[in-house]
């Protein structure tokens, strides 16, 4: 991608984004089912890339989805009892209204914003 001048402005905006050349080229590779093997060793590829980037070697899971959707999951495949949530802003109440939406019991306790949890 370009730096930003007067006459090649980047637009922090929604809306088309610009992609560097070698990004728009594998974009017009062939695609590959979600249930084969290339899938499987792709996502594979990816965790391990992934794990060893950030120093675990724990189980790193690839979600295609918002962040959300990634609180979705982890509520209904983690969440298997009642959950506390601390909430002292607006990206603690968000997980608070996942576990809510998806029926989970728990409750949360309010903090000033930005202020520690004392349970």
């Amino acid at each position: 991608m370009r730096p930003p001048t007067p006459s090649h402005p980047v637009l922090l905006i929604p809306g088309p984004t610009e992609v560097h050349a070698d990004v728009a080229a594998a974009a017009t590779s062939p695609m590959i089912g979600h249930r084969g093997a290339a899938s499987r060793a792709l996502i594979r590829d990816v965790s391990t890339r992934v794990g060893r980037m950030i120093g675990t070697r724990a189980a790193v899971l690839p979600l295609g989805c918002s962040a959300t959707g990634a609180m979705e999951a982890t509520m209904r495949n983690l969440g298997t009892g009642p959950v506390l949530h601390c909430v002292n802003g607006a990206f603690s109440a968000r997980w608070s209204a996942v576990r809510e939406a998806c029926g989970i019991q728990g409750g949360w306790q309010v903090q000033s914003e930005g202020g520690p949890n004392e349970v």
